[in-house]
């Protein structure tokens, strides 16, 4: 499958949503472009920070996560954006307030262990935090583009004891972290070697990790846009129980959040570019592209920091393996 492969792989979990919070802003007073994308920025940074200091594992996670947000919004709103991006801004803090909304029903539902619902708010807000980061880009505040990386309002697992958590989380397999030891590089020719999933994640239910050959990321590493922004890389093949089929999994950590630029990159270097976008059975967005590589279907899902890859023989789901990785390798 995609062990021949010299030029891939990756790490990578929802795309996630625009979370800005507190800063000063410079009042009723019209900016000039510059000085409103400036000042945009600095509240988003500011955001960053704020989210990344929760604890993500928290009961009140979410809603602390919101109670940032509304104060951000408050500080926005406060801004007076020049005529030339009035509308975008218009459009950018109303997608704001309606993930405040949205995170706040998200709060219940996992409180109320209401999967279903959960599912639904989750995918409603993935949805409004892609159209955040279009109209954020669209301004020019890239700070605030794809800003909290995993932390962000469906990024935050609010109820450890559920096996359902919202597209945009800090899955458990982050809560978590994966063992990030520097990879190996050797030769003259700067070889660099994914480290090995095996003895960093359990295998879920079903699977256990199958031995196999170090894979070669030197073409991941000299990827223009990917390369210098990478983390960690990992790889490894879950051997199935029932029929001992294999499945190959690429976990890629970025330094910071996926830009556009990047998601761009990671979905074409992992073949699914030209795939369509699927939903896993518990909820997950992922992206699918069937004969990816010979005889071989991909499965991929990125958000904040992370990129997970699920590489399986034509034909075989690979959405329930993608589900299980996430949830289950705890």
């Amino acid at each position: 499958m995609r062990s021949s492969r010299s030029n891939r792989r990756v790490l990578g979990l929802l795309a996630v949503i625009v979370l800005v919070v507190t800063a000063c802003s410079s009042g009723a007073k019209v900016l000039t472009e510059d000085s409103f994308i400036s000042e945009m920025n600095a509240i988003c940074r500011t955001a960053t920070r704020a989210i990344d200091k929760l604890d993500t594992s928290a009961p009140s996670a979410v809603s602390q996560a919101a109670d940032i947000m509304s104060t951000a919004w408050d500080t926005l709103t406060k801004l007076v954006p020049p005529k030339t991006l009035k509308s975008d801004f218009d459009d950018f803090t109303a997608n704001l307030d309606e993930q405040i909304t949205q995170a706040t029903k998200l709060q219940k539902a996992i409180k109320a262990k209401d999967e279903a619902a959960t599912n639904k708010i989750s995918v409603k807000l993935d949805t409004l935090s892609k159209d955040g980061d279009k109209l954020a880009t669209s301004i020019g505040a890239d700070k605030c583009v794809g800003t909290t990386g995993g932390s962000s309002t469906s990024g935050t697992t609010a109820d450890t004891t559920s096996n359902t958590s919202p597209p945009n989380t800090p899955l458990p397999i982050l809560t978590t972290p994966i063992e990030t030891a520097p990879l190996n590089t050797a030769g003259s020719s700067g070889s660099t070697t994914a480290n090995s999933l095996d003895g960093q994640l359990k295998a879920p239910p079903g699977y256990t990790w199958a031995t196999s050959d170090p894979y070669d990321a030197t073409a991941l590493f000299k990827d223009p846009v990917l390369g210098s922004g990478i983390a960690s890389y990992s790889s490894g093949k879950l051997k199935s129980a029932a029929d001992g089929s294999l499945t190959e999994v690429y976990i890629i950590e970025m330094k910071a959040a996926f830009t556009q630029a990047q998601t761009d990159a990671y979905l074409a270097f992992e073949g699914v570019a030209g795939g369509v976008d699927v939903t896993t059975p518990k909820g997950l967005p992922a992206r699918l592209k069937v004969g990816a590589f010979n005889g071989a279907d991909a499965l991929v899902l990125n958000s904040g920091k992370i990129g997970i890859s699920i590489v399986t023989a034509t034909g075989v789901d690979g959405a329930a393996i993608l589900d299980a990785v996430v949830y289950e390798t705890k």
